[in-house]
C-alpha cells in the first residue's frame, strides 16, 4: 500500500445517508434522512475535526455541505486494483459495478482494496475513515464521486464497519479524493478483530442453514423469515450496518436490507439493496426476475407471522401500495435500476406464489470484425428489451453474481484470440435468461 502525504485545501462531507431514523407504530417506519441528518450536523459542528494532527473547523454550508478547512492530512492512495479473489466477496453483488464506466470501476476497486484491507488486517486506522481514493474530476463530479461510494457500500455490506457518510476533497494539486466514514468504535485494529469474527460466525452460520433447504425460493422464504424473526426495529450506533442486525439483533431499514442482501448473495441468490430518500429495501433475482423484498415492512414484531404485502412484488405492485412514497428510488439509481415486472401476488397475511416463467431471451448474437489492427465486437438479441452483458476473458457472464460488462454500444479488442473470448448473455423482465453466446466472425 502506498501512502503519500498531501496538503488538503478542503475536505467536504457531502452527505449523511442515514436511513431509517424513527419508528412509530404500525408501518408508519419513518426513515426521514433530514431528521437524523439535522441531529448529525448540529453534533458534528459543536467542535473541530481533527486529520492526523492538523486542526480542521467544522463550517456549516447549507442543510447539505459541511465544508472543514485543513491544514493537511495523510492520504492512503491504492494504485492499480484486485480481482475480486477474497472469501468475503460472496457477500457482495456486482449488479451496479458491471454497468459502471472504467473511470467509475477504477474507483470502485481501490475503494474495495482499501476496505479488505481493514477487514483482514488488525492494525488502528490512522483516522476514521478508510483511506482516500482519487478520482477524475472530468469523469464524475464530486457529488457523483460520493454516490458512487454509497453505491459501493450498499454493495459490499461485509464491509460492517463502514457508516453512511462520504467525504471528498481536494490537494494543492487539483487532484480530487473520495472517502467513506469509518465507525469509531472499528477504528482500534483489536476491536475490529473481534467484531469481525462474531459478525461473520453469525452470518456463515445462517447463510449454512439456507444453503441447506433447496430451492431458490424456499432459501428467500427462509432468510425473510430469519431476519424478520431475529432483528427488531430499534435506531442504534450501527443501525447504518449489517453489524447492527447481525450482532445486536436491532437495526433500521438499513441494517435490515444489508444483513438480507449478505444472506441471499452468499446462498449464490442475486440480491440488490435499493434507496429511496426515506428508506432502504431489496430487490432479488429469483428464476431470471427481479422481485422487490422490503424485510422491514415485513417485520410484524410476532415470531413466525411476518407481514407479506411487499414481498416478492412488482414495480407496479409497489405503486399500488400505501407507502409507495418510501420505494421512489433516489435518482442516483435511475441508470441502474432494475426492473421488477413479475409478482408474487403477496397479500398482508398471506405469502403469494411466484408466476411461472416459460418464454426464453433469445440468444444473442456476438460477431466480431477486423477494422485496421483492432477487431470491432457487436452484440445483438432479437428479443425486445434485452438487456446484454459480456465478458471479455472467456468467463460466463452474469448480470451480478460475477464481473462483467453492460453492453450499450460497439466495443474493440485488439487481437483475434482476444475477440474469440467475448462471451454474452441477454435478460429480459419476465423471461428466462438467454444461453451463453460465443463470438464469431462477421
Amino acid at each position: 500500500m502506498k501512502r503519500v502525504v498531501r496538503k488538503l485545501i478542503y475536505f467536504y462531507m457531502i452527505f449523511a445517508m442515514a436511513l431509517g431514523a424513527v419508528s412509530a407504530g404500525f408501518f408508519a417506519v419513518q426513515c426521514d434522512q433530514s431528521i437524523a441528518y439535522a441531529a448529525s450536523v448540529s453534533a458534528r459542528c459543536n467542535a473541530s475535526r481533527d486529520f492526523d494532527g492538523y486542526s480542521a473547523k467544522c463550517v456549516t454550508v447549507d442543510n447539505e455541505d459541511i465544508a472543514y478547512t485543513a491544514g493537511g492530512v495523510k492520504l492512503t492512495q491504492r494504485r492499480g486494483s484486485k480481482v475480486y479473489d477474497s472469501d468475503y466477496d460472496k457477500y457482495s453483488t456486482n449488479y451496479v459495478y458491471n454497468q459502471l464506466s472504467s473511470a467509475k470501476r477504477e474507483v470502485w476497486d481501490n475503494l474495495n482494496d482499501l476496505c479488505l484491507d481493514i477487514l483482514t488486517n488488525s492494525g488502528d486506522l490512522d483516522n476514521s475513515n478508510i483511506g482516500y481514493v482519487a478520482y477524475d474530476s472530468d469523469e464524475m463530479t464530486s457529488k457523483q464521486a460520493c454516490y458512487l461510494a454509497y453505491l459501493f457500500m450498499l454493495s459490499n455490506p461485509q464491509y460492517y464497519f463502514l457508516k453512511s457518510e462520504f467525504w471528498y476533497g481536494s490537494d494543492t494539486a487539483g487532484n480530487m479524493y473520495v472517502t467513506i466514514i469509518v465507525y469509531d468504535a472499528f477504528v482500534s485494529g483489536a476491536d475490529r478483530a473481534v467484531a469481525t469474527v462474531s459478525f461473520f460466525e453469525e452470518v456463515e452460520s445462517r447463510v449454512s442453514e439456507g444453503k441447506a433447504i433447496s430451492g431458490t425460493q424456499e432459501k428467500v422464504n427462509y432468510f425473510y423469515n430469519l431476519v424478520t424473526d431475529n432483528v427488531s426495529y430499534a435506531s442504534n450506533t450501527f443501525d447504518q450496518s449489517a453489524y447492527s442486525a447481525v450482532c445486536l439483533g436491532q437495526t433500521v431499514c438499513a441494517g435490515y436490507s444489508m444483513y438480507f442482501s449478505m444472506l441471499c448473495n452468499a446462498a449464490d441468490i442475486d440480491c440488490v439493496c435499493i434507496t429511496s430518500k426515506k428508506h432502504e429495501w431489496n430487490k432479488v433475482c429469483i428464476d431470471s426476475n427481479w422481485y422487490n423484498v422490503d424485510v422491514t415492512f415485513g417485520d410484524s414484531g410476532t415470531n413466525g407471522s411476518p407481514y407479506y404485502d411487499y414481498y416478492l412484488r412488482s414495480d407496479k405492485a409497489y405503486k399500488s401500495l400505501s407507502y409507495y412514497a418510501y420505494h421512489k428510488a433516489q435518482s442516483f439509481w435511475k441508470k441502474y435500476l432494475i426492473t421488477c415486472k413479475l409478482d408474487s401476488g403477496s397479500s398482508m397475511y398471506e405469502r403469494g406464489s411466484l408466476p411461472a416463467v416459460s418464454d426464453k431471451t433469445a440468444k444473442p448474437v456476438v460477431k466480431y470484425k477486423k477494422s485496421g489492427s483492432k477487431y470491432v465486437i457487436t452484440i445483438t438479441c432479437k428479443t425486445d428489451g434485452a438487456i446484454i452483458y459480456y465478458t471479455k476473458n472467456g468467463a460466463k457472464p452474469t448480470v451480478a453474481a460475477g464481473k462483467s460488462f453492460k453492453y450499450t454500444k460497439k466495443f474493440t479488442v485488439d487481437s483475434l484470440k482476444k475477440a474469440k473470448k467475448v462471451k454474452a448473455i441477454a435478460v429480459t423482465p419476465g423471461y428466462k435468461v438467454s444461453k451463453v453466446a460465443k463470438a464469431k466472425k462477421s
